[in-house]
């Protein structure tokens, strides 16, 4: 698989939690089931606030735990999504604007 990072990240170096920015592609394939983005089989994920099983990510639960929410066997990814635009107005366009950017979290 193609890493989705044009420079080369030592993973390893990067602790479980860790965000970043990302400009990249983070959708899936249009009609694509259980598709796998490059970026997950890296070990990220979006900023979505998704739920999110302590079994299944015991790293991540372990820096995280209920910060963002959960209970139990589930707990919450934070969500740094942005927020849609308000307004209509004319100004400049922010083509470049961080604000536009993903936020991704490291998993494993």
């Amino acid at each position: 698989m193609n890493n989705p990072f044009p420079m080369r990240i030592p993973s390893n170096d990067i602790p479980v939690g860790s965000v970043l920015a990302f400009a990249g592609e983070i959708s899936s394939p249009e009609g694509a089931q259980q598709y796998v983005s490059p970026m997950e089989a890296w070990g990220w994920m979006l900023c979505d606030g998704r739920m999110l099983t302590v079994s299944q990510y015991p790293a991540l639960f372990a820096t995280l735990g209920y910060r963002y929410g959960g209970q139990n066997d589930q707990f919450r990814i934070p969500d740094y999504r942005p927020e849609p635009a308000s307004g209509t107005g004319t100004g400049p366009s922010k083509v470049n604007d961080i604000r536009d950017a993903a936020y991704i979290i490291k998993f494993s």
